[in-house]
């Protein structure tokens, strides 16, 4: 049994087709077909029901195929460590981040670049934590500043930072110049909230469920950018993290705080624990943890 095996294997049972994966291994179908039967031969196993018209899969191609892929996959991160750790300081750093980062990752990055200047930095915005976990294990990514607790026993999760979530309507909103606002003041009004499957709309109705309020939500948003654009518009009120409110300015937007110790997020530094970094990527750990 070798690697060469084990890929032709996983090909035919992803693809469902030892047809289509003859086209995709750009390889014969019966040079495909000879690979498998010796596997099966040297496993002493069959690998796949051969008397149904549909093909499927047997008990042990499924054992099979659960250890090959996570045994290829350790194959193509050694093969990306290998190349990251030949282009130390002249490769690429591949960051996934959120929203709200927009007000201090710039200057963590420009502070970077002065002890690697040649470093290439691509920027993903990532938030779904289903979407971290896969871009941090398949190696699409190095670091993820993400406000998911991401609690994964192969993946570091550091902390980095708490803020607190603040309060923005229009300046024409009745509560606008209400000195002390509270939940029970906001059940009525319109909630602009990210939509289903963003950690900030868990920790937001999280908030109103501990003050006993039900909120009246209007708007479902991806993007705080879309949230402010809305509240320009005094279609509602929304609540922003204090890193994003930090140097947006506009005339029309009155930003408050709401008394409540529930609207607060904390924003973690992800990475893989047992993945090889380079000096240069140590490096930007470091600076992103002693940014705070």
């Amino acid at each position: 049994m070798d690697l060469k095996q084990l890929k032709y294997f996983v090909a035919v049972v992803e693809e469902n087709s030892f047809t289509k994966a003859a086209k995709i291994l750009h390889i014969s179908q019966p040079t495909l077909s000879l690979s498998i039967k010796s596997l099966e031969q040297q496993l002493n196993t069959q690998l796949f029901e051969r008397n149904t018209r549909a093909m499927q899969i047997t008990d042990g191609g499924q054992l099979l195929y659960d250890r090959a892929k996570k045994l290829l996959l350790k194959l193509s991160i050694v093969e990306k460590e290998i190349v990251e750790l030949n282009a130390t300081g002249k490769g690429e750093v591949h960051l996934s981040i959120i929203e709200s980062t927009q007000n201090w990752i710039p200057k963590v990055i420009k502070n970077f670049k002065q002890s690697y200047p040649t470093m290439k930095i691509r920027f993903t915005e990532i938030t779904n934590k289903k979407h971290v976990i896969q871009s941090l294990r398949s190696y699409k990514t190095h670091l993820s500043i993400t406000n998911q607790l991401v609690e994964e026993e192969d993946i570091e999760f550091i902390p980095i930072y708490t803020e607190k979530f603040l309060l923005i309507m229009h300046e024409d909103n009745k509560l606008s110049s209400k000195q002390d606002l509270s939940f029970q003041d906001l059940k009525d009004e319109p909630l602009i909230i990210t939509k289903e499957g963003y950690q900030t709309r868990v920790n937001i109705l999280e908030a109103f469920e501990a003050e006993g309020v039900e909120p009246t939500i209007m708007f479902e948003i991806e993007r705080f950018e879309t949230a402010w654009k809305l509240v320009e518009e005094n279609l509602g009120i929304a609540f922003i993290p204090k890193n994003y409110a930090k140097d947006v300015l506009d005339s029309r937007v009155v930003i408050k705080e709401v008394d409540s110790s529930n609207l607060t997020r904390t924003v973690y530094l992800t990475y893989m624990k047992h993945r090889y970094f380079p000096a240069a990527i140590r490096e930007l750990i470091g600076d992103i943890e002693g940014n705070f």
